[in-house]
């Protein structure tokens, strides 16, 4: 059974990144599982200036999370 607000997020994913390189698209079902996870990294990833986009947080994810710790206070 779908979930509406799965499916508003899958919907703005799309809006949101899919003209940004390396973020493909996701499915727009409103079911959760590794595609929306998957997409939800890589859109952080571009967030943090990384092109060069995955499906996991890395090593060079985690490098750049610092700034995002800085900008938000988050220790």
């Amino acid at each position: 059974m779908a979930d509406q607000m799965v499916l508003t997020t899958q919907q703005w994913l799309n809006s949101t990144y899919g003209n940004k390189t390396g973020f493909g698209s996701v499915q727009e079902t409103g079911n959760t599982g590794w595609d929306t996870i998957n997409a939800l990294i890589r859109a952080l990833q571009i967030e943090l200036g990384i092109t060069a986009t995955a499906n996991n947080f890395g090593s060079r994810s985690e490098e750049h999370t610092s700034e995002l710790q800085s900008h938000y206070s988050i220790s």
